[in-house]
Formats: structure tokens, sequence, C-alpha cells
């Protein structure tokens, strides 16, 4: 069960919503997440409670992403510490798309053009950062889809406690495949639009 809060941030100003579950855990989510926070509770619920379960890299760059935006966790790829916003997400989203595509790391007029001081990308595995990107994507509002999880992770009470799939636990070469020729897609999209901006 989820308990919805609409609350006003007064020491920034800014409309957030906090969600919290009956043990008390909570998850604050800002007003500019597109994605519907109730789905942002759930999913960062369900990855929390299953984190020590799996040893899935793809599922720990999700962790870390939604952490980050709930006010949990530090950036996943850059390690910032600052409170999300938006244009900060959109920057970590870009720094995880290019690590995940196996392209450079943002240049400087991009970091410019997304109006956030640069910072180098500490997160090396394109399987974490695939996963960081499509959970920020999502929670952006870029792509409609939340990112996957294996069934008996996405309805709570489904399948044996604590014993996420063994197929999601490692990432397959073909699912590394087909993660990363999917982020080149949308880095190549992202790309031409940043050059012709």
């Amino acid at each position: 069960m989820v308990l919805i809060l609409g609350v006003m941030d007064r020491r920034r100003g800014e409309d957030h919503e906090q969600l919290g579950d009956v043990r008390g855990e909570l998850a604050v989510i800002p007003a500019w997440v597109r994605a519907p926070h109730r789905q942002v509770a759930q999913l960062n619920y369900r990855l929390v409670e299953f984190a020590d379960a799996w040893e899935s890299v793809h599922g720990f760059g999700q962790l870390a992403a939604v952490g980050w935006v709930t006010g949990q966790r530090v950036a996943p790829m850059t390690q910032r510490a600052e409170a999300v916003s938006w244009e900060l997400a959109r920057a970590e989203s870009w720094c995880a798309l290019s690590r995940a595509a196996g392209m450079p790391d943002p240049t400087a007029s991009d970091w410019a053009g997304l109006g956030v001081v640069p910072l180098p990308s500490r997160a090396g595995d394109a399987d974490f950062a695939h996963g960081a990107w499509r959970a920020l994507a999502w929670m952006l509002g870029v792509r409609p889809d939340p990112p996957s999880l294996p069934a008996d992770l996405a309805e709570p009470g489904a399948g044996p406690p604590g014993s996420p799939t063994a197929a999601w636990r490692s990432t397959s070469p073909g699912e590394q495949h087909r993660n990363t020729t999917e982020a080149r897609r949308w880095w190549n999209h992202v790309r031409s639009r940043l050059d012709n901006s």
C-alpha cells in the first residue's frame, strides 16, 4: 500500500510529492517528474526491496537513478550530491546514454547547452548506464514505458519472495547487444538534435 501526500518543500520552494509505504520508507518525488508518481514510488520500493537478492548491474543502474531522483542516493553517473533538478536529470541521462551507447562523454558544449556544470562520468559499466538511462528517460517523460522488471518483481506478492529470476540477475549477451543497439539509436537521435540546435 502506498500513501500519497502532496506537500510543499519550503526550503527549496519546489512542489513535490512524498510517497511512503506501510513500513515507513519515503520517496520524495520532484514535481518535474513526468512519469506517474505512484509508479515511480512503486518501482523504487520494488528495487530497494530486492537490492540484496539480485546481482543485476542493469538493475542497480535503475536503482541508482530512481534513488537519486527520490533523494536517497547520489547521481548514478557523475556522483553529484546536490538535489536533483530537471536540468541535472537531463544531463545525467545524457551522460548515462552516452556510456550505454559506447560513445564519448558529453562535450563542453553539451554541458553548456544543458545548463549544468560539467562533471566526469564515474560509472564505467554500459549495462549499469543503460539501466540508469532507461529509468531517467522514463521519469523525464522521454520514454513512455517504465524500465522493465521481471515478473516476480513487477507485482507485490508475485513469485517467491526474495528470489528474482536468474535471467534478470545477469544480463545475457543478447540483452546486452539489444540494450547497446537501443542506446546507440537514441544517442544518434539526441546527438543530431543537439548538433542542430
